[in-house]
């Protein structure tokens, strides 16, 4: 809904120029607050985009560290190569966007199911990349399994972008807000728990770590695909802006309001 819908005078040819008429901002409704708090998908989608982070940080901040001190390889001397996997996650975004779109419009799928799919698939290859790494003993091997968990990681990323938009698209941001308080909050916590535990830095803590990793990973995939979705949440009513009505004399001339037809005005007037 918007000024031309609702036939404001601040959309006339005369107010160009001019500041808004106060009359014609919108006024939004209430923020439904206990709607959001209370909804299984809305926490669904904060532990998956949790568990997801999980992944991505302990692939940026203690990967690197595991390279140098038991493949005996600075990842700052790759140096522009460094960039390519995260290159490789913004293309992942637009083919997960594209083929996820292609299957809701053609309906070989429905939405939750697509949502579902990627994120679930995405998760366990990105966390079985990671696991590789400690267990692989070729470095170009290993290296190359660190940057499918972050290109793959782009798959469940997109998925956590957009699916605010499906569960209530007038207050997305907010529930954007939430999962990416628990995504930082994974930032937070991961590194500390991996430095903690890698401390003596023998490559069998490390593998544990990145089975801690894989685990939290699955615990992702597991809340999602029980409590996740991307029907709008029930209890969630569309935000209408609405708008004084301020008809103008300009208002037809402009496409703000219906022409009026000729024939039925001479009819009426016979």
């Amino acid at each position: 809904r918007t000024p031309q819908s609702q036939n404001c005078s601040c959309m006339s040819e005369p107010s160009i120029g001019r500041p808004f008429d106060k009359a014609c901002m919108p006024v939004p409704d209430k923020i439904p607050w206990k709607v959001i708090f209370t909804s299984l998908p809305v926490y669904a989608y904060a532990i998956a985009f949790f568990c997801e982070g999980w992944v991505l940080f302990t692939a940026v901040t203690h990967i690197p560290k595991f390279f140098l001190l038991h493949k005996g390889y600075d990842i700052k001397s790759a140096g522009i190569k460094c960039i390519i996997p995260f290159i490789g996650q913004f293309i992942m975004l637009f083919i997960t966007g594209f083929l996820s779109d292609l299957f809701i419009a053609r309906n070989y799928m429905k939405p939750t199911h697509v949502r579902k799919g990627i994120y679930v698939i995405g998760n366990v290859i990105s966390a079985g990349c990671l696991i590789a790494v400690g267990f692989l003993d070729n470095l170009n091997s290993a290296i190359s399994c660190l940057f499918a968990t972050i290109i793959i990681d782009g798959a469940t990323r997109g998925v956590m972008l957009v699916n605010p938009l499906d569960l209530a698209t007038p207050y997305a941001g907010i529930i954007l807000g939430i999962g990416h308080t628990a995504c930082n909050l994974a930032g937070c916590i991961c590194p500390l728990m991996a430095g903690h535990i890698s401390g003596n830095m023998i490559i069998e803590r490390w593998r544990f770590v990145f089975g801690i990793t894989a685990g939290i990973s699955l615990l992702g995939a597991i809340a999602y695909v029980v409590g996740g979705s991307a029907e709008e949440i029930k209890g969630i009513t569309i935000r209408e802006y609405r708008y004084s009505e301020c008809p103008t004399k300009n208002s037809e001339k402009i496409g703000l309001l219906p022409k009026k037809d000729s024939t039925h005005s001479k009819s009426d007037g016979q």
